[in-house]
């Protein structure tokens, strides 16, 4: 397995154009070959800090 963890900063007047697109691609992003698993979280200090947490089967299906 491998984990992918992935940490965005996003100005504070993007966040809510970000969400919309994150909202409207997770579905596909999950349904990939390989895909095990996908969440986004968001820091508790600073709300402009996100992390996507995605476990896949391997490498490879991450390239893909």
């Amino acid at each position: 397995m491998f984990v992918r963890i992935v940490k965005m900063r996003f100005e504070e007047d993007k966040i809510e154009a970000f969400l919309a697109n994150f909202n409207q691609v997770k579905e596909k992003i999950r349904s990939f070959e390989g895909n095990q698993f996908l969440e986004l979280y968001q820091d508790k200090h600073d709300p402009r800090i996100f992390f996507t947490y995605s476990y896949w089967k391997s490498e490879e299906n991450l390239e893909n």
